[in-house]
Order: C-alpha cells, then structure tokens, then sequence
C-alpha cells in the first residue's frame, strides 16, 4: 500500500476514534459535552469527568491521537493513552502508551487493566505484552522515589510486524486498542 493511502487510512481510524471516544465519554458524563472546534475536543467540569481531551494531530508524516481522561471521583483512576503513525522516506511504524493513574489504587482494577492490555496484545503476539509493559514500567518510574507512576500499561514505539500483512496488523491492534 503507498505511503500516502497508509497515512489515509490512519486519519479515518484516529477521527472515527475520536467521535467514538467523545460520544461515549459524553454519554458516561450525562451533562458536559465537549468543545466543537478544531482537532483538540475538550471536556471540562461534568458530572463524573473533571477534564476529558481526546485529540487528533495531523502533520506531514505523522498522525496520532491523545487521549486523557479525569474523572472527579477519587477513586476512579485517571486514564492517558497516546498514539502515533510515522510513514517517513518509505518505512512506516506504530508507536503508543496506555497507562492508568489511581489517587487510591484497588488491586482489582489493575488486574483488570492488565488483563484487557494483555487480551489486546496476543492479538498481535503473545510475546508483547510483557515487552510493552516492561517498557511502560521503564517509562514512567519515578526514579527519585524507586516506584512506579501508578499502576503502569504498556508503551511501544516503532511497532512493525513483520511480512506482507504487518502493516494491516499493527494497524488492527492500533485500531483496537483506541476503541478498547
């Protein structure tokens, strides 16, 4: 597939995410509802989020979507995950992290966290989970405290499956981790 229809395809699935996500989000809150303009869709003072962003970035040769998420409830976890798409000089990759933040963390939740991360990534390989989330654990440590910034996720950049379908694969487990 060219260049230029890969980057296509990548915009269509972070925009359908995008209204997905800011429509599922306001129909959680039941009051708020985002801001209307530009790529960058904003959520602020609702009854159950406190600050919801879900944004597109598109420029030259990389597409992504951002997405954090802060509920008022305490002890409800905060949520931020990132996607990139980088199709530069004819080689292309995935890049992405997806970590949860609690003020009061329930071992319960992070099992369940980890078990839909780990769900999503066998879809993919087997083998990445534990890579990925090695990586996020190595990315957000808090060195001058020896402890993890909340329960952890997982991170993965320049992600290129091998063979003919790699493209059509990375892309699936993108695909699915937004709508996840």
């Amino acid at each position: 597939m060219p260049s230029g229809d890969r980057r296509d395809a990548v915009k269509a699935m972070v925009r359908a995410g995008q209204r997905e996500l800011v429509a599922e989000l306001e129909r959680l809150d039941g009051e708020a509802r985002f801001g209307r303009s530009g790529r960058a869709r904003l959520l602020e003072n609702g009854a159950v989020f406190e600050r919801a962003c879900v944004v597109v970035a598109e420029g030259g040769e990389t597409v992504g979507l951002t997405v954090a998420i802060h509920p008022r409830n305490p002890y409800v976890p905060a949520f931020h995950a990132r996607f990139r798409y980088c199709d530069y000089a004819g080689s292309w990759w995935f890049a992405g992290a997806v970590d949860l933040l609690p003020c009061y963390g329930f071992a319960e939740d992070a099992a369940h966290f980890h078990r839909t991360l780990k769900t999503c990534c066998d879809t993919l390989d087997p083998a990445f989970h534990a890579q990925a989330k090695r990586a996020c654990d190595d990315l957000y440590r808090l060195p001058h405290h020896d402890e993890p910034r909340g329960i952890g996720g997982i991170a993965f950049d320049h992600l290129r499956p091998p063979g003919p379908d790699g493209w059509r694969r990375a892309a699936a487990f993108t695909a699915a981790g937004i709508a996840a």
